[in-house]
């Protein structure tokens, strides 16, 4: 005895346990079988996140404090290895808490590159300096199954300093 479990296009179902099959079953846009009492099972969306990812006060190469906010769109890869990832990353959380887990990765990398550079490159190439992020955040996004779609490098805010 059983229910048959189904998943749309945009989200993954991770079956579990039961007596015959060791490895969770992930299914997207489809169905799966699940046994009462044996099986359980969880939903966990794979839309588009948008990101806002910001860094108050990263100084700059030559030490002067800069806001810096960002724009990123990420989602998890529908591979199956990448849903395992995410999944172990990620199942049972809510999307806020996912997010913010996301966000204080891509601010780590920020404040990273920030660091490596003078305001005069920030303001000037501010595309390069959104490649590299892209290029530095993408093996850890890649660890948690997630792709990142684009990313967009809003206009930096030099911070006053106080005296």
């Amino acid at each position: 005895m059983g229910n048959i479990v189904v998943a749309g296009p945009n989200e993954v179902v991770v079956v579990s346990g039961g007596c015959v099959k060791k490895d969770s079953t992930y299914v997207v846009g489809g169905s799966a079988w699940k046994t009462w009492c044996v099986s359980q099972s969880h939903r966990m969306s794979l839309e588009v996140m948008t990101l806002l990812p910001s860094v108050t006060s990263c100084e700059t190469l030559k030490g002067v404090p800069m806001n810096v906010r960002a724009v990123a769109q990420v989602r998890i890869k529908h591979e199956i290895e990448h849903l395992k990832k995410a999944c172990e990353q990620f199942l049972g959380k809510k999307p806020h808490e996912i997010e913010e887990i996301i966000i204080n990765t891509f601010a780590g990398h920020l404040r990273g590159i920030c660091g490596g550079l003078e305001v005069e490159d920030l303001y000037r190439n501010r595309e390069r300096f959104a490649q590299s992020v892209i290029e530095e955040a993408a093996p850890d996004a890649e660890k948690m199954g997630l792709e990142i779609l684009s990313f967009t490098y809003k206009r930096p805010h030099r911070r006053k300093r106080v005296p």
